[in-house]
């Protein structure tokens, strides 16, 4: 058997190619889960921001009352100075607070601190009478017992049955829901071997805690059908932007001054709180923050973002809020039927989160947006892909649908290599010589000289452009009308997965400027002229930078709105895949030259094989046919 090659000792196509798609899967495969330098670790990170920046102002626009959910009472500076005390608090003060708070009637309260010894002069029986107090009232009370992986014992008497997990973010950026069995405990076979009996699932956050509460008790007709077995997945929290109604009359988010007269900072919703002007919209306030990441992230601003759930601070709650007269009702009458999370907000205690484009969060105000998402997504909240146990690896869902995605971008390129698509060029003009054409259409298209007569030439160059502009014509109305569908169908599926018709305006507006991305990327004049221009035989022209900058933003917001409807997986898994795109990217001017990364790979490859086979051939003898 002979070995032959092409010309200038190169493989044949069919193998480069085969060695071109190896390479990139190899690539992916280091990227994501060798993981160098941190590359992708940062990268989901700094998407994560992205993300919110673009997505947070959106939050809450498909449900009916998600601010009338949750609602936070902390413990902050203004609270131990208005109380004259210090931190931690004394169980009589804690006791008070949250006897002030069932005097609201709330719908459920969590107390985020974790109480497991008595100080001297206390005593955890001083909690007896608020517990019998709740339980009359029908307020599911539970209190914090630590995190379920440090193996926390359980609270002691009276609290013991109403303690309850208080897990946060994880280090992967998800919030647990239920476990399998309490921390610290293990299944032991018995002495005749028998296997150990498997424990329900406990919850592992008081998010969910509360929720099941609620909703296997006064809250079923608001949370629907409950099952626990549909919340197994760890939670991917979205956060909001729009701060609650009432939040103006129980804090100046405007500017104001210290004791000192120093100023204080502003939150960033202030302005569209006090007057609607531009950048109010939730899609003016989506576009805004995500160009002021994309363009100026690195920039200090002091602004800050005031936290999604109505908040209130625990030494207002007698109090009146801002601008209602002598008289008004109490700002603790705003806690009625809300589930109401209990905790600090004090930086030196380090109870809170950071969480990406909005900063520290306390661990209260976690709890309460988990809470929220949980009410307003129910069993489609966003949440943890799971996982595909391999022999040697194990991935999660996301990142196999990473991997199949890749693979036939891999494909792609290869197809759109020079040899590939002057091959079907040529399969191109052979069917259209197939069709009943007129001599200067068939010049036109095959690019080639034929014979025309006198009436004919003078003809030849209008017909031809003629005929360039009827295909630009035609291929533009018939791109527009698809598109229009597709966006179409988009806008569809997507408002009737929501419960109202809340925000429209934004709506219409959203998949408008989608519609417009898709015609400029797919539909654009120019791009369809130079489609036009490849029709007469010339090469195609490629996308510029800003003609890729269009594609790679289509093709993200198809995969966004799939992930949105559909997967509900976390939006900052997909960025990475498209940087690694960027890096990967095809050079179609020469095969030689695919890309600045995969190419010397494929150059070592191949010119090793080529190597080897050229000491195949002198070792084995060969006989003339």
């Amino acid at each position: 058997m002979r070995v032959t090659h092409s010309s200038g000792g190169k493989l044949p196509s069919p193998v480069r190619d085969a060695i071109y798609v190896s390479v990139m899967i190899v690539f992916f495969l280091i990227y994501k889960f060798l993981d160098p330098l941190g590359l992708e670790t940062a990268t989901k990170h700094s998407s994560a921001v992205l993300f919110n920046a673009a997505t947070t102002p959106f939050y809450g626009m498909s449900a009916r009352e998600t601010h009338r959910n949750a609602a936070v009472v902390t413990i902050n500076g203004n609270t131990l100075d208005k109380f004259d005390t210090s931190f931690p608090f004394s169980y009589a003060r804690h006791i008070a607070v949250l006897n002030q708070i069932l005097d609201a009637r709330p719908a459920a309260i969590f107390v985020d601190f974790r109480m497991t010894r008595e100080r001297p002069g206390e005593s955890f029986q001083q909690f007896a009478p608020l517990l019998d107090r709740a339980r009359r009232m029908g307020v599911p009370l539970l209190f914090a017992r630590g995190d379920d992986s440090n193996s926390q014992p359980a609270l002691p008497e009276p609290l013991t049955p109403f303690g309850v997990y208080s897990d946060g973010i994880r280090q992967n950026g998800t919030y647990p829901l239920l476990q399998e069995q309490e921390a610290g405990e293990k299944e032991n076979e018995n002495s005749h071997g028998s296997e150990p009996e498997e424990k329900a699932p406990v919850a592992a956050s008081p998010a969910y805690a509360l929720y099941a509460a609620l909703c296997e008790g006064s809250w079923k007709n608001r949370c629907g059908p409950f099952e626990a077995e549909n919340f197994s997945s760890p939670m991917v929290i979205h956060w909001g932007l729009n701060v609650d109604p009432q939040q103006s009359i129980v804090s100046n988010l405007g500017q104001s001054k210290d004791p000192e007269g120093h100023p204080l900072p502003v939150a960033w919703q202030t302005s569209c709180l006090e007057q609607h002007g531009f950048g109010c919209s939730r899609l003016e306030q989506s576009l805004l923050l995500a160009s002021r990441y994309a363009l100026a992230y690195t920039k200090p601003t002091k602004e800050y973002f005031f936290p999604y759930p109505l908040t209130i601070g625990a030494e207002q709650l007698n109090e009146r809020g801002h601008g209602t007269k002598e008289g008004a009702p109490a700002l603790a009458t705003l806690l009625t039927d809300r589930a109401v999370f209990y905790g600090t907000d004090l930086r030196d205690q380090h109870d809170d989160q950071l969480i990406p484009l909005l900063g520290r969060m306390p661990g209260a105000v976690v709890h309460a947006m988990a809470f929220d998402n949980l009410m307003v997504y129910g069993t489609r909240y966003f949440h943890e892909p799971a996982e595909v146990p391999l022999k040697i690896l194990t991935p999660d869902r996301a990142e196999i649908s990473e991997a199949i995605v890749w693979v036939l971008f891999s494909l792609w390129c290869v197809s759109r290599f020079p040899v590939h698509r002057r091959w079907l060029r040529r399969k191109r003009r052979a069917l259209m010589a197939y069709l009943p054409l007129r001599p200067w259409q068939t010049s036109f298209r095959n690019n080639k000289q034929i014979p025309v007569t006198e009436d004919t030439a003078a003809q030849l160059p209008s017909a031809m452009q003629s005929e360039r502009n009827r295909f630009f014509v035609v291929r533009f109305l018939g791109k527009t009308a698809i598109l229009a569908g597709l966006t179409g169908a988009m806008a569809t599926i997507d408002v009737s997965t929501r419960e109202t018709w809340n925000g429209w305006q934004n709506i219409a507006s959203m998949y408008a400027l989608l519609f417009l991305l898709f015609i400029l990327t797919w539909a654009s004049p120019f791009r369809l002229r130079s489609e036009a221009k490849d029709n007469t035989g010339k090469e195609e022209e490629e996308r510029g930078p800003g003609g890729q900058l269009l594609f790679v933003s289509s093709v993200s917001a198809i995969g966004f709105f799939i992930n949105e409807n559909f997967l509900r997986w976390p939006d900052a898994d997909w960025i990475g895949l498209l940087l690694l795109w960027f890096a990967m990217r095809n050079n179609e001017d020469a095969v030689e030259e695919r890309n600045k990364f995969v190419a010397p790979v494929c150059n070592v490859i191949e010119s090793g094989i080529v190597f080897l086979c050229s000491l195949f051939q002198k070792a084995i003898p060969h006989k003339n046919s």
